[in-house]
């Protein structure tokens, strides 16, 4: 209701005056509702209006009732060779008779034909003298296809959606009410586990000015049992302090029983003022206890490269180490040369010891056999020949 409405009173006039609403029933469950009455006045002496406004609420019985979808499960792990599995849709006690469930699969990873096969109709006409105040479960049977060959990403997933319901239904139609059936491929060595899977994440790239990082390992398939798992960070080619800092280095992620949210740990990333070459560190993870396991048993590190987002200089640059001067008793003595700059290639420095007025061979001799000194890629930093 929009708009005004206006109420008088007569001289010496002192009784009630009465605002009128109806209800609508929309026959659905979707909430209560509410409008605000304000009270204001136009003309008299009105000392006092007490109080100025009212909030009338419209109760929705069908809520009240309780009539509504679930299926018993959101998400089910299965194995690629379990063969027949149920969809559990719950309809809880209302106040109607449900006359027809409609369903609807919805292809993702897995289709429909290949990887599973609907056993039961979509549609389904339900017996209208169902008790309506009576909890029921309706089981809508699936068949899984083992192709016997092993999938790259472990697992393929499909859904199953309420899509309506017909007839006498006042519960709650809600078209988001899903289950994800996720197929977990036995072939490629995965297998569900109602302790628990621990699902890692796949390698990846930050940059140094990132700042802080988080490491996350999902709980997936059950969540039966307090699950611990270790972990500890180590360096590959970046160097602890100088390229990232984890907090902490080593520890034991936890998860209470039923518990099957996301746990993490932080890694910070130290920027570096100017470019330079990838580096990386990996955090190894192992000592499952409780019951749960690895996704992929082979698969327990994650890799974190860390690169520069610093201008990339136009090359490698080679400098040489400035003139000096040695007593003839000295020995050997080393050049050096230093390597920075991009070091994506192989790099290779041919030499040779020439000029002046000291001899070769009688003042000295070249001990490095005059092999070219030479930097692998993404290695930079200093290489030398003898004298």
């Amino acid at each position: 209701m929009n708009g005004s409405r206006f109420m008088s009173w007569g001289i010496n006039d002192g009784t009630y005056r009465t605002i009128k609403f109806t209800g609508i029933d929309d026959d659905f469950a979707l909430g209560d509702v509410s409008l605000d009455i304000f009270l204001s006045t136009t003309s008299g002496n009105i000392t006092r209006i007490s109080p100025e406004t009212y909030e009338l609420v419209f109760q929705d019985d069908e809520s009240v009732a309780g009539s509504e979808f679930n299926f018993v499960k959101d998400i089910d792990w299965v194995n690629e060779d379990v063969g027949n599995i149920d969809a559990q849709i719950l309809w809880k006690k209302g106040d109607a008779v449900l006359e027809r469930l409609t369903l609807e699969l919805i292809n993702g990873s897995a289709e429909e034909g290949v990887d599973f096969i609907n056993n039961d109709p979509l549609v389904r006409e339900l017996n209208p003298s169902f008790p309506p105040q009576d909890d029921k479960i309706f089981k809508h049977s699936l068949n899984i296809i083992n192709d016997g060959v092993p999938n790259d990403k472990g697992r393929k997933s499909f859904t199953i959606r309420v899509k309506d319901t017909t007839g006498n239904s006042k519960g709650r139609n809600d078209p988001n009410e899903i289950e994800e059936f996720i197929i977990l491929d036995v072939n490629a060595g995965y297998t569900a586990n109602p302790y628990g899977v621990f699902h890692l994440q796949d390698d990846f790239t930050v940059l140094d000015s990132t700042g802080t990082i988080k490491i996350i390992v999902e709980r997936w398939s059950g969540t039966l049992n307090q699950q611990f798992l270790d972990y500890v960070v180590e360096p590959i080619s970046a160097v602890e302090g100088t390229d990232y800092v984890p907090h902490p280095q080593s520890g034991t992620l936890v998860w209470p029983h039923t518990d099957g949210t996301d746990k993490d740990f932080s890694i910070d990333i130290i920027e570096f003022p100017v470019y330079q070459a990838d580096k990386s560190f990996k955090v190894t993870f192992s000592n499952p206890v409780g019951g749960s396991s690895f996704e992929d048993p082979n698969d327990t590190e994650v890799v974190v490269t860390i690169t520069s987002d610093d201008p990339v200089p136009s090359g490698s640059q080679l400098e040489l180490q400035s003139d000096f001067s040695v007593i003839e008793s000295t020995g050997r003595i080393k050049i050096k040369v230093n390597r920075t700059g991009v070091l994506t290639d192989e790099v290779r420095l041919g030499f040779s010891v020439s000029g002046g007025n000291a001899t070769i061979g009688q003042d000295y001799t070249v001990n490095s056999g005059g092999q070219p000194l030479t930097w692998p890629s993404n290695v930079g930093g200093e290489d030398s020949f003898t004298i």
